[in-house]
């Protein structure tokens, strides 16, 4: 199967589990396609090999499907699904374990350990140092009201949303940096003053 095909069946498989939980107000469908569409441009950017790109854009696809079975600790089961998958179509053994390693870097405040890693973070976080950053923590916020298996504290939630951009998270990449920081930073400016 040749990349432009196993990419497109990934494609397939993990809209049509992400779309499981498209009633998710922040972790959905459109999600998945900012992060997709991030990574690819951050990959164009960043110079990676084409075969570099397609295994972050296979990692991009599956990075969230594990929340159609849990939302807890979901970043392990879409590795588990994209590893079932990859292998079960004849993906190279080493490219297997590059995706599980790229999906695994999307948990929070995973220490990133090559450039692919730091692509996939700041694909996934990209909404930090965007125009629609509140409105996107926001959505967020009633997600975790309505889905979260634990209680909603809103103090707790404002208190972590303002470390975060508070640099607790920073753009790894030097396009995500020349392209996102400023924005992060007047996106804390402009959450302080609505919330704090």
């Amino acid at each position: 199967m040749t990349d432009r095909e196993m990419l497109a069946k990934a494609r397939g498989l993990a809209i049509s589990l992400v779309e499981k939980v498209d009633h998710y107000q922040y972790h959905n469908v459109g999600h998945t396609f900012d992060v997709y569409s991030r990574t690819s441009y951050l990959a164009d950017m960043e110079g990676v090999s084409e075969e570099e790109k397609t295994d972050l854009l296979i990692s991009a696809l599956f990075h969230d499907v594990g929340f159609s079975v849990t939302y807890p600790q979901n970043e392990g089961i879409g590795a588990d699904i994209a590893e079932s998958f990859l292998r079960e179509n004849g993906h190279p053994e080493e490219r297997v374990a590059r995706v599980r390693r790229i999906i695994l870097a999307t948990v929070l405040f995973s220490k990133t350990g090559d450039l692919l890693e730091k692509i996939i973070q700041d694909a996934d976080l990209d909404n930090l140092g965007r125009k629609d950053c509140l409105l996107r923590t926001d959505a967020y916020r009633r997600e975790l009201q309505t889905h979260s298996p634990t209680p909603f504290d809103e103090a707790k939630f404002l208190d972590f949303t303002q470390y975060l951009l508070g640099g607790a998270f920073t753009f790894q990449t030097e396009t995500g940096r020349r392209e996102r920081e400023e924005g992060r930073q007047k996106n804390l400016e402009a959450f302080v003053a609505r919330y704090r």
